[in-house]
């Protein structure tokens, strides 16, 4: 399971692991707008949560699982998000070292409903949007408590000696990587899973995904948002990342 908050490469991940052709992850099966069609209803209870489960593992190797802090997807019953890792098998458990960048890029994906990127019509429909100033109670709120729920959840997930490998976006998209590195963390990782490496998988495929300009958010699209300069002298910081730094 792909385990991971919104705006950390999750996406481009799943798809590069769905790259390998004995592997098949589910993406956002619990999401309510794209919620598996073997699904009947939103999920609401531990017992439905394990008939789910088995009825996505009947057609997929694994899932990709997004959450936020307010229990989302399971907004009815939010510990389901720590259920849901004690059946998961192994875990990938996906951050961002540059929290600052996560939070707005989830704010801009909020604002133009677009959360990936299939194709460059939907880049472009981001470059030509027009943003409104985001909230800076809210950005200042989600700095400070991102690092101490994921401490939570790193907690959570030791104490029931779950087997888990923790990634950053950036170890894998970051553009101070050369593509050997990057293949070495990808090489890791499948490892990991019990999967064969990298060298098994459509090199030119795989170069896409982890192309530069496939990232949602680059500089020029956070400068559309009003004021955003001031919201990264506020907020910015080594500790939790700058927006353009």
């Amino acid at each position: 399971m792909i385990f991971a908050l919104t705006r950390t490469g999750s996406t481009t991940l799943m798809r590069i692991l769905n790259l390998q052709k004995c592997l098949r992850c589910a993406h956002e099966p619990f999401n309510p707008d794209v919620r598996y069609y073997r699904l009947d209803s939103q999920v609401n209870t531990e017992d439905e949560l394990s008939r789910a489960m088995e009825t996505i593992y009947e057609d997929y190797d694994g899932i990709k699982h997004t959450w936020n802090f307010r229990g989302w997807p399971f907004m009815w019953m939010p510990q389901l998000n720590k259920l849901i890792l004690l059946k998961a098998g192994k875990i990938v458990f996906l951050t961002r070292k540059n929290i600052l960048q996560r939070i707005v890029s989830s704010e801009i994906s909020m604002q133009t409903k677009i959360w990936h990127l299939p194709d460059l019509s939907e880049k472009s429909q981001i470059s030509k949007f027009e943003f409104k100033p985001l909230n800076a109670e809210r950005i200042k709120w989600l700095l400070m408590n991102e690092n101490i729920f994921l401490t939570e959840w790193r907690t959570y997930i030791k104490e029931n000696k779950l087997d888990y490998m923790e990634l950053s976006y950036e170890d894998i998209y970051s553009d101070r990587l050369n593509s050997a590195e990057k293949c070495s963390t990808l090489d890791n990782l499948f490892s990991f899973l019990g999967y064969p490496g990298i060298e098994t998988l459509p090199y030119d495929q795989l170069e896409n995904l982890l192309a530069i300009d496939n990232k949602m958010s680059p500089a020029e699209i956070y400068r559309q948002i009003p004021e955003i300069e001031k919201i990264d002298r506020e907020f910015g910081s080594d500790e939790t990342g700058w927006l353009f730094h």
